[in-house]
């Protein structure tokens, strides 16, 4: 039995679409819903890790989120941009 789950919700700046996290592909990844069309776009679709807590930036559609190095529970910030670069902004290996 195959189960998605769904957590947290972000509104984008236009508030017509809402970010989410969802396992749909196996892996916790994001994904905007457009909120007229229903359509279901994932984001970032080159980052290889599993995504934690992705909020909209408020004033564009930029995507911040934390994840951890491949389970090893050290989270780093980052931030996707509207074309799906990704650029991690914290450091080091104390991070939690």
């Amino acid at each position: 039995l195959k189960t998605d789950s769904y957590g947290g919700a972000s509104f984008s700046p236009h508030e017509d679409k809402v970010l989410v996290i969802s396992n749909k592909e196996g892996m916790y990844q994001p994904y905007s819903i457009d909120l007229s069309t229903k359509e279901m776009k994932r984001m970032a679709a080159n980052y290889p890790k599993a995504f934690n807590h992705a909020s909209y930036f408020p004033h564009d559609e930029r995507i911040l989120f934390i994840s951890d190095d491949q389970g090893n529970e050290v989270y780093h910030l980052y931030c996707c941009d509207e074309d799906g670069k990704i650029q991690k902004l914290t450091h080091g290996t104390q991070g939690r």
